[in-house]
C-alpha cells in the first residue's frame, strides 16, 4: 500500500480526532490537502496573510477584532510529532473508547496538529538563581548559554501526549505561506520540548521549548505582549455591551493537513456542561491537522471571550460540526 492510502486508512481508524497523518513527509501532507474529502475546495479557510475585514460576517467587521485575530495567527504554530509514546493509554480513562493512536504506540510516524504560543519566559545573563538551560546542547556542555527563553505552547493532549513525544516534537512558527515550512521565508523551527504537561480529560497539553535566538525571543515577546494588549483593549471596549451579531462568533487559526496557516470563522451552535466543564460545538471549518488549534468563542460566558479551549475534532453529536476539548467556562 502506498504512503497516501496508508495514512488515509490510519486516519479513518482514529475516528473523529483531527490530527493529520503522514507516512511520506511534507510532500504527502500537501497531497492530503488536495485529496481532502471533508473540505474539498477549502474555500472556508483564509490564508492568514490575506485575512481582512471583508472575511468577517456582516456586523462583525471590527478593526480591533481583525487585529486580535491577526495577533492570534502570529502565535499559532504547526506541531509535528515523529514518535508515538509507548505510554499512551489503550482507552480513555473509565471507558472502552480507544485512545487516539494507541495502536501505534512505540512506533515512528509523523503526526501533525496545531498549537499556540501562550507565554515566553526570558532568562538573561544578569538573572541570578539556579535556573539553567535544559536544552540538549547546554546539558552536554560545560558552557551554559544565556540568554535563553522558555516558550510555552498549548495544543491537544492527543497531539502531544507526554514528555517522550515532546522530545520528538518540532514546532514550526511563522509558517504562513508556501507548501511547506522550508519554502516559507521567515519560518522558524523549535525542535524538542524540555517539559510536557497534559490532561487527558480536557484534551489539553502544554509543552515548553527552549531557544537561544535573541532575535526570535524579542520577536515572540513583542507578539505575546501585542496579543495581551489587544485582548485587554477588546475587553474594555465590549465589557458592558457585546453586539448581538457577535454572540457565539467562533474563530480558529490552524494548519489544516499540516500546510500553511489558515483562519476560519463560524458560529458556536452548542455548549454542553459535563462535571462543571464545558465543551463547544461549532460550524467553524477545520480539517485533519487542526487538532490542538486555539478556539475563541465570543459572547457566550460571563466574560465576553472564552479562551481556554483547543480544537479536538469532528463532533460526535453531529458530524457536520466540529468541537473543542473541555474547559472551565
Amino acid at each position: 500500500m502506498d504512503t497516501l492510502n496508508l495514512a488515509k486508512q490510519t486516519r479513518q481508524k482514529e475516528g473523529l480526532w483531527e490530527v493529520e497523518i503522514s507516512h511520506g513527509g511534507e510532500a504527502d501532507l500537501h497531497q492530503h490537502l488536495i485529496d481532502c474529502s471533508k473540505n474539498r475546495d477549502h474555500q472556508r479557510f483564509i490564508p492568514v496573510h490575506k485575512l481582512g475585514l471583508h472575511h468577517f460576517p456582516a456586523g462583525c467587521n471590527d478593526r480591533d477584532l481583525l487585529a486580535f485575530t491577526q495577533a492570534l495567527a502570529d502565535l499559532t504554530v504547526r506541531v509535528s510529532v515523529s514518535y508515538i509514546s509507548p505510554e499512551r493509554p489503550k482507552t480513555f480513562p473509565g471507558s472502552k473508547q480507544p485512545y487516539p493512536l494507541c495502536s501505534h504506540r512505540g512506533r515512528k510516524m509523523t503526526v501533525v496538529g496545531t498549537g499556540r504560543v501562550t507565554r515566553l519566559l526570558r532568562y538573561s545573563k544578569e538573572d541570578g538563581g539556579d535556573c539553567e538551560c535544559l536544552c540538549k546542547e547546554c546539558q552536554s556542555s560545560t558552557d551554559k548559554k544565556r540568554p535563553f527563553a522558555h516558550v510555552d505552547i498549548e495544543t491537544a493532549a492527543h497531539v502531544v501526549y507526554d514528555r517522550i513525544e515532546g522530545e520528538n516534537t518540532t514546532c514550526h512558527l511563522f509558517f504562513d505561506s508556501g507548501s511547506q515550512p522550508d519554502h516559507c521565508p521567515g519560518a522558524v523551527a523549535l525542535v524538542g520540548a524540555i517539559n510536557v504537561c497534559s490532561t487527558i480529560d480536557e484534551d489539553w497539553c502544554k509543552l515548553t521549548c527552549v531557544t537561544h535566538d535573541t532575535d526570535l525571543i524579542n520577536k515572540l515577546e513583542k507578539m505575546v505582549n501585542r496579543w495581551n494588549g489587544l485582548w485587554e483593549s477588546l475587553d474594555t471596549k465590549y465589557n458592558k455591551y457585546v453586539p448581538v451579531i457577535w454572540h457565539k462568533l467562533t474563530i480558529i487559526v490552524s494548519h489544516p493537513h499540516g500546510c500553511s496557516k489558515q483562519a476560519s470563522i463560524g458560529y458556536c451552535v452548542k455548549r454542553d456542561m459535563v462535571d462543571d466543564r464545558y465543551i463547544y460545538t461549532y460550524s467553524t471549518a477545520t480539517c485533519p491537522g487542526s487538532s490542538g488549534a486555539p478556539v475563541f468563542v465570543l459572547g457566550v460566558s460571563r466574560w465576553w471571550l472564552s479562551t481556554d479551549y483547543v480544537h479536538s475534532g469532528v463532533s460526535g453529536w453531529n458530524t457536520k460540526y466540529n468541537c473543542s476539548g473541555y474547559g472551565s467556562r
